[in-house]
């Protein structure tokens, strides 16, 4: 059996500088899909399958009612906001800068002197049905401040201790000669009105010196998932760019 040599010859500054060149653009993949996957799948003219800022805000109304733009979010999916991973920050951040959808990840409790308002729901109530906004005009403060412009015997709006510490704002229904006649005089609609079944008053707004803010809106689980679906393809994307592209 026969023997021969094979000589390899390899220019070492010329391999060390390729493999720098490896090194380096491993790390622009990186940095280039943590970026794409945090956000929305798209970094500059790098164009990835999806990212976890599309994906909160598109999915904002399986878990609360949106008003305006629920394909977006409305104004609660335009507080979602992606960050670009760096050189000197290896990671990409999402989350929201607005501090009533934070409380509806983590949960609250707010309180103030004021109290917190809880409007009805309800034909000729403070919010008509669960998809109208409370407008400033529908305000607990806003109606007994309009309400106090009237003469006393035409006055409807009023307001009763309820059960644990809250307040509730009522308002009168019905003919002021009707209810006087039923109650005798119209103060007494105070301690009858929330007797119920097409009673004399319906309650408008209730007024607590605190509310628990539950939390309905699993964040970090949400982001987790929409990486688990996006990261492979945003990589692949990512280092091939990052080699076709390399100097």
């Amino acid at each position: 059996m026969g023997t021969f040599k094979v000589k390899i010859s390899i220019n070492e500054d010329e391999y060390l500088k390729e493999m720098k060149m490896a090194e380096k653009q491993v790390e622009y993949a990186k940095l280039l899909a943590l970026g794409m996957t945090a956000g929305n799948g798209k970094v500059g003219q790098v164009q990835g399958k999806g990212g976890a800022r599309e994906d909160l805000k598109s999915g904002l109304k399986r878990f609360m009612t949106i008003r305006s733009r629920p394909a977006t979010g409305g104004y609660m999916g335009g507080s979602i906001r992606s960050t670009r991973a760096t050189k000197n920050k290896v990671y990409a951040d999402v989350g929201t800068i607005n501090s009533d959808l934070m409380d509806q990840a983590l949960g609250a409790r707010h309180s103030n002197p004021k109290g917190e308002a809880v409007p009805a729901v309800g034909k000729g109530l403070a919010r008509p049905t669960l998809m109208h906004k409370t407008t400033k005009a529908r305000w607990a403060g806003s109606q007994i401040n309009k309400d106090m412009q009237k003469q006393p015997g035409a006055r409807r709006l009023f307001v009763i201790q309820g059960g644990s510490g809250n307040k509730l704002v009522m308002r009168k229904v019905g003919s002021l000669k009707k209810r006087q006649r039923q109650r005798g005089t119209s103060p007494r609609v105070r301690s009858t009105a929330v007797r119920g079944k097409g009673g004399d008053a319906v309650v408008m707004w209730s007024i607590a010196p605190d509310v628990k803010i539950e939390a309905v809106w699993p964040l970090k689980r949400l982001v987790q998932l929409s990486v688990m679906r996006h990261w492979q393809t945003n990589a692949a994307v990512a280092f091939r760019y990052a080699f076709e592209t390399r100097r």
